[in-house]
């Protein structure tokens, strides 16, 4: 589990259930039941203090509970237990775990298909010679990346799936 350090922003996800009372929930990333996506929203927080103890407790900060369900105001007991500097006492906050924080998906990169024996294939589009590649399409044809990334509305073929 990845720690986090005071002063990080860190995006976590909230629950805005329809009950009489209108609560708020954090959502954790390895819920076995979601709940309703038209119902979540993101929000980006602040760590400002960590637990002595544990290395996955915190506390943040939290300006999107207009009614206090899930917040409570920074106290002196705070300050002291999660080392929270004195300048947010008095300030939201909420506790949060890492189970919390939602980190971006970063989409891997398109895998190149190659041979491992010398040869090689022409760019469908722009016909330069790339050494070790194979047919990378379903028509079998090869394109480069450059000409993938750059000028894919030329291609009419698709790509060959893993």
């Amino acid at each position: 589990m990845r720690q986090y350090k005071i002063g990080d922003f860190v995006r976590v996800k909230v629950h805005a259930s329809r009950t009489p009372r209108f609560d708020l929930d954090l959502i954790e990333t390895v819920a076995t039941l979601p709940p309703d996506e038209k119902a979540c929203t993101f929000y980006s927080v602040q760590i400002v203090g960590c637990h002595q103890m544990t290395n996955h407790d915190y506390i943040a900060l939290c300006d999107f509970d207009p009614h206090s369900y899930m917040s409570f105001k920074i106290d002196s007991w705070h300050v002291k237990a999660y080392d929270v500097p004195d300048k947010f006492n008095g300030n939201k906050g909420m506790f949060i775990h890492t189970r919390h924080v939602w980190v971006p998906q970063i989409k891997s990169p398109t895998k190149q298909i190659r041979s491992s024996t010398p040869g090689g294939s022409h760019c469908k589009l722009c016909k330069k010679f790339i050494q070790y590649a194979n047919a990378n399409r379903d028509d079998g044809t090869f394109a480069c990346r450059r000409c993938i990334q750059s000028t894919p509305w030329l291609l009419k073929c698709k790509p060959l799936d893993d």
